[in-house]
């Protein structure tokens, strides 16, 4: 009796909700990874960014701060967190 209670147990437990809602969870994350991949390697903001984004070139000197950039992934970031929150 005792072998058919952890049968049951190890059933419930495998089947439990929150796998399916960690797989959905994880698959988006994964989708918005590929997404911001793609935009990183065919719209690269090394290749003038955004409009706001600081670029300083000076002879033996370049600095490259891309606030507006990191501000537009910072919401869309946000936004699917908050979606899948729900």
């Amino acid at each position: 009796m005792d072998s058919r209670l952890d049968a049951e147990y190890l059933m419930v437990q495998s089947s439990g909700m929150a796998m399916p809602a960690l797989g959905k969870q994880l698959m988006t994350l994964g989708g918005t990874l590929l997404v911001i991949g793609a935009i990183l390697y065919y719209g690269s903001p090394s290749r003038g960014g955004l409009p706001g984004d600081i670029a300083i070139e000076r002879p033996g000197f370049s600095f490259h701060f891309p606030v507006v950039t990191c501000l537009v992934f910072s919401l869309i970031f946000s936004g699917v967190l908050r979606w899948l929150n729900r």
